[in-house]
C-alpha cells in the first residue's frame, strides 16, 4: 500500500490515517449517513473504533483521509482481495456531498492503484438504490458485473 502514502490533486491531500487522526476520523464517520449503510463501522463510531479502524492499516488494506486543507473531508478504504482484486469503497462528510470530493478523491486513488496493481481488478460493491454512488462508481469507469456482492443487497462493479 505504499503507493498510496501521498497522493495529491489540485484540491486534496490524500494519505493514509495516522494514529494521532483518530479525533478527525471520529467526527467525520460518527453520522447516520455514513455508519448506517456501511455494515463494518460501528454506531456510534466513538474515538476506540476509529483508533481500531486506523489500526487496520498495512499491506492488505488501507484507509485513507481525503483531505482539503485542514479539513477532512472523506475516507476511501483500499482493501486487498483474494483472486487479485482490490475492492475499494469510501464515505464523505454527509455536509459536503455534491462537491465533487468523492469523484476527485476516488479517482486519484484509483489512478495510483492502477500504476502500482496493473494486474489486479478493482471492485467496488454497491446497492442499486444509492443513487449518487451508483451514479459516481459508473462516471469512473465501473461497470456492473451482474454477480452479487458480498454484502447483502449490494452489487459487484468492476473498473472496466
Amino acid at each position: 500500500m505504499s503507493a498510496l502514502a501521498n497522493i495529491s490533486t489540485p484540491r486534496l491531500h490524500i494519505r493514509p490515517f495516522g494514529s494521532d487522526e483518530a479525533g478527525d476520523l471520529r467526527r467525520l464517520t460518527d453520522h447516520p449517513a455514513i455508519t448506517g449503510p456501511i455494515d463494518f463501522l460501528s454506531s456510534p463510531f466513538d474515538d476506540d473504533a476509529a483508533v481500531a479502524l486506523i489500526a487496520r492499516n498495512g499491506e492488505e488494506e488501507c484507509f485513507l483521509g481525503l483531505w482539503d486543507g485542514d479539513d477532512l473531508v472523506g475516507c476511501v478504504g483500499v482493501h486487498l482481495r483474494a483472486g487479485e482484486r482490490i475492492e475499494i469503497g469510501y464515505w464523505i462528510d454527509a455536509a459536503r456531498h455534491g462537491r465533487g470530493y468523492a469523484s476527485e478523491g476516488v479517482a486519484a486513488v484509483l489512478h495510483a492503484l492502477q500504476g502500482a496493481h496493473p494486474d489486479r481488478r478493482i471492485v467496488a460493491e454497491c446497492r442499486p438504490a444509492n443513487l449518487a454512488s451508483w451514479r459516481l462508481l459508473h462516471k469512473l469507469g465501473f461497470r456492473d458485473t451482474g454477480e452479487a456482492g458480498d454484502r447483502i443487497g449490494r452489487a459487484l462493479l468492476m473498473l472496466a
